[in-house]
């Protein structure tokens, strides 16, 4: 290996503070303007950006500091550095990893790549330096550092745009996330018209806030399972028809049509056994492909009218 000079480690933290600031530039701009006017809310791709551009960001840092102080400093502080900002690289890797999965932005092949050769890279910096020296890295180690720290760097910003535009693409068809249409149309065939409880949790989101079309409101998932059991009990065959379903971007209206009958007590009314329907609208909003509120109004007063015990049957 070449000697180790002032003037390469120098070279080196020129390149690495020149490198940070066009990348801070980037992803200022592509954050408050590009990710706003041209994919909308972005909400799946911003909470990969933000953890992605952490890794960078410390990447970016360790060659730096490490390069200036492999200039400036005794061999023991620089290893002092070298072991600290490799605990905060490693901490803050897998707290990435646990948040990208949590914000359920993974899924993507480019997006598992990324994570995979993103974790081989921080093992790498981790690891490697400890080969030269006996048994601390030596200085040429630590170089060896610095240098893996600045192209795990320059190649994550290459990947952080790419795995965000597949983030973007693939939330725009529909995977991973659903969009509200699908969410909409699974609400009623499946929780509603099939009874599927176990739809619910991936449909229906934890603060689900819910008006039914007969005038209750519900707070959360369990509050929505009370009413549907509530309606279950006054009509078991219960049925939603969506007639018209309209979409704009996270939220959906549908024009809708009930049918059932009358086998248990129903808004007050003693069970008769003759067949209903009304008409009703409904009004949804959706995030993070789960649907986080549904405001529905049902024409209440022809119901009234079936439900009387002198009514006749209709369907």
């Amino acid at each position: 290996m070449r000697p180790i000079t002032d003037e390469l480690l120098i070279g080196i933290s020129g390149v690495a503070a020149t490198v940070s600031g066009l990348f801070f530039v980037g992803v200022f701009f592509f954050v408050e303007v590009g990710s706003r006017r041209r994919f909308g809310s972005g909400r799946a791709m911003l909470p990969y950006m933000r953890a992605g551009t952490r890794i960078v960001l410390l990447l970016f840092a360790m060659s730096l500091l490490l390069s200036l102080s492999l200039a400036a400093l005794d061999l023991l502080w620089c290893r002092v550095l070298y072991v600290v900002m490799c605990v905060v690289l490693i901490a803050a890797n897998i707290e990435t990893a646990v948040r990208v999965r949590s914000a359920q932005v993974t899924g993507t092949r480019t997006l598992l790549l990324n994570e995979v050769l993103g974790s081989v890279g921080v093992v790498a910096i981790a690891v490697l330096p400890w080969f030269r020296g006996d048994p601390w890295p030596d200085r040429e180690g630590l170089t060896l550092a610095t240098l893996l720290a600045l192209a795990a760097a320059l190649l994550s910003v290459g990947a952080i745009a790419l795995s965000a535009f597949d983030v973007v693409r693939t939330d725009a068809s529909g995977a991973p996330h659903d969009g509200v249409a699908i969410l909409v149309r699974r609400f009623y065939e499946r929780l509603w018209n099939g009874w599927d409880d176990e739809a619910v949790d991936r449909t229906l989101a934890p603060e689900f806030t819910f008006r039914g079309s007969l005038g209750q409101e519900t707070t959360g998932r369990d509050g929505w399972r009370a009413y549907r059991d509530r309606i279950r009990r006054g009509s078991a065959d219960f049925h939603n028809e969506i007639v018209t379903l309209v979409v704009d971007g996270d939220n959906a209206a549908a024009r809708l049509r009930y049918t059932g009958t009358h086998t248990g007590e129903l808004l007050g009314r003693a069970p008769t056994g003759r067949a209903f329907s009304y008409t009703g609208a409904a009004f949804f909003a959706a995030s993070d492909g789960l649907l986080t509120d549904a405001w529905v109004l049902g024409d209440l007063e022809h119901l009234r009218e079936q439900l009387r015990p002198d009514a006749e049957d209709r369907t």
